[in-house]
């Protein structure tokens, strides 16, 4: 499960999005596991990423009401600054859970991976099969979540680059001109470039909780199921996950899970989707591109965040569906496991008052997010859009 090839993959992911020191975590080559770094230096690059977050945000929500009490506000002035809200509350909601939960994330790993190397040499033929090339399904997750800030990061500051006194942008208020020579169009660039990286650093470390523990959840509870081990043994690693699956939902604050995987997702998809269809005929290409990039960025976060929280619940349903109908246990002697049978029950990710997510529930995302997107272009036909 953690062979050398993903702890390889995963090291690259925690040392990648700590480069600019906004999370608390660091990555020990030598145990390689995931610990706290509470040296002072990251505590000062941390704090500084935090209260930087906390004023931008300020800022564009006074931009916001601003705009907002123009006569005729502009359309893709109040689409960006409503992007950069979801996006500076997403960030902001993921530093507190660094803050609060990193004590909770570093045993969570440790416990994951103990735990499948115990079942790894119980079961010496379950292997998480290849589906590209020699990367598995987490290696493909820490990719994918590594490819994604990859590409947010260069199209935003592209769009900088080339307009940068939209009026979501600090530089705005202190020069009209894209004067891309002057040394306070260098500085504010850096700043952006730094924003947007910083908070997508915090951001990436989400992906870190969610990935091993659920992929690979649902992979020992299918292998499981489809054993002909003992009922003692497969009751046994029901507790195990259910217990470890307790402890997942502990590891996150009540706030962040329905923002990662639900609000600020569907949010960007329905704004950016909007924005795609209808600003496309008069916004320069640096300045539209960012758009479909988010829909796309978005989409992705979705399918590797909702995916895998039901695959835990459908496991483990078919797991206690499989053991409620075990004929092999003997009635003399199985009262003992009837009775730790009785107390199973079905578990998964809690999001918010959701307390297991089900597969309908991705239906259910991309049907709100569609219906949302049509209805704001119903709404806000091509005519009334102000160019």
């Amino acid at each position: 499960m953690f062979n050398k090839r993903t702890l390889k993959v995963i090291g690259i992911y925690m040392k990648t999005f700590a480069l600019l020191g906004s999370n608390p975590y660091k990555w020990d080559e030598a145990n390689e596991c995931v610990v706290e770094c509470n040296s002072l230096s990251r505590k000062i690059s941390f704090g500084f990423a935090v209260g930087h977050t906390v004023l931008y945000l300020a800022y564009l929500w006074w931009r916001l009401v601003q705009l907002l009490q123009t006569e005729k506000p502009s359309f893709p002035d109040v689409v960006w600054i409503y992007i950069w809200i979801n996006l500076f509350q997403w960030s902001l909601t993921t530093f507190y859970n660094g803050h609060r939960k990193k004590s909770e994330v570093v045993p969570l790993f440790r416990g994951l991976k103990k735990l499948s190397t115990m079942l790894e040499k119980e079961n010496p033929s379950a292997r998480m099969k290849n589906l590209i090339w020699k990367f598995n399904i987490i290696d493909l997750n820490f990719l994918a979540a590594m490819w994604v800030p990859f590409i947010y990061n260069v199209s935003v500051t592209l769009m900088f680059i080339m307009i940068p006194t939209r009026v979501h942008y600090l530089y705005s208020l202190v020069s009209q001109e894209n004067n891309r020579t002057s040394c306070l169009f260098q500085l504010f660039l850096m700043f952006e470039a730094y924003s947007k990286a910083a908070q997508s650093c915090m951001m990436g470390t989400d992906g870190f909780t969610v990935f091993p523990t659920l992929l690979s959840s649902g992979f020992w509870l299918d292998f499981t199921r489809k054993q002909k081990i003992s009922a003692a043994k497969k009751i046994r690693n029901f507790q195990r996950f259910h217990i470890l699956m307790i402890y997942y939902n502990y590891a996150f604050t009540w706030l962040l899970m329905p923002v990662v995987f639900v609000w600020i997702p569907g949010s960007l998809i329905i704004a950016c989707g909007f924005a795609s269809i209808r600003f496309h005929s008069f916004l320069s290409f640096f300045e539209y591109i960012p758009f479909p990039v988010l829909v796309y960025n978005c989409c992705v976060i979705l399918a590797v965040t909702m995916h895998p929280a039901t695959i835990v619940y459908e496991e483990s349903n078919k797991l206690y569906q499989t053991l409620l109908h075990d004929n092999n246990m003997s009635r003399r002697k199985s009262r003992l496991r009837r009775k730790e049978l009785a107390a199973l029950r079905p578990f998964g990710v809690k999001i918010g008052f959701i307390q297991r997510v089900k597969k309908v529930a991705i239906l259910v995302s991309y049907y709100f997010v569609s219906n949302h997107i049509f209805t704001m272009l119903i709404t806000f036909p091509e005519d009334q859009i102000n160019h």
